[in-house]
């Protein structure tokens, strides 16, 4: 697809004579994800085929392609072309929150959740969890944080919202944000997970409070969770650096 002649890519796939499947169009756009506009060009294409229709993966692979070089409008003509075949769902919201966030467009990122209800896609717990770990990986776990406490009352957090937001301030580094937030989860009655306790585990070895580790590790019995082999090599190669061991 990179080698086609000056002809054009439809000219010269029309005069090929080949013949698409979702599969193949899939394929396609998986390997050249990275083609920006020429991929658009064969996704343009391929829609226009006798008796094809885009996949929901194809339309989202193609939204992540367009996204990395920031060609959001026709992004956003995906959305609503997506919308009228009625193939919009949470994650094709959730591809458009990470790629805003990636690229510090943090107010962007925030719209795209806004917008989800017009589009005639309700936003879930797991669309709230989206824009917090979209929000948290791009080092913006304030704004995530801003919006976890505006957003509580409407999603009710669960285990894997806390931890996107205990790993958000173990990446600061706040371990006063960290500990608060591990408190309001035990305290709201949400119990910790293995994921949880792992992370929480890491944070505060990587801040020195050892001991404190140790303690957290030791109240997981009463949880029903036994720690992995990543919660002990962390405390092992922590104490290792505090020559303890």
């Amino acid at each position: 697809m990179m080698s086609c002649p000056k002809l054009g890519l439809a000219t010269t796939l029309d005069q090929s004579g080949v013949r698409v499947s979702p599969d193949v169009v899939e394929a396609v756009l998986k390997r050249f994800e990275n083609a920006g506009m020429l991929a658009y060009q064969f996704f343009d294409w391929a829609e226009k085929q006798r008796n094809y229709e885009h996949s929901i993966r194809a339309y989202h692979t193609m939204i992540e392609s367009l996204a990395k070089i920031r060609q959001y409008e026709i992004v956003w003509d995906l959305v609503n072309k997506m919308k009228s075949k009625g193939l919009l769902n949470i994650e094709t919201f959730c591809i458009i929150m990470r790629k805003y966030a990636r690229a510090k467009k943090v107010q962007e990122a925030v719209y795209t959740f806004n917008v989800m209800e017009k589009h005639d896609v309700p936003p879930n717990l797991a669309a709230f969890n989206g824009l917090l770990s979209a929000l948290c990986k791009s080092k913006n776990v304030r704004k995530a944080q801003e919006i976890f406490d505006n957003m509580k009352d409407r999603f009710l957090p669960d285990s894997k919202t806390y931890s996107i937001l205990l790993e958000g301030w173990g990446r600061d580094p706040n371990l006063p944000k960290a500990r608060r937030i591990f408190k309001e989860m035990v305290e709201v009655g949400c119990n910790p997970d293995i994921v949880t306790y792992g992370i929480m585990v890491d944070i505060l070895c990587k801040a020195g409070r050892t001991d404190e580790a140790v303690e957290i590790v030791q109240s997981m019995d009463s949880s029903g969770c036994r720690p992995t082999s990543f919660i002990y090599s962390v405390l092992v190669h922590t104490y290792g650096i505090e020559s303890r061991i």
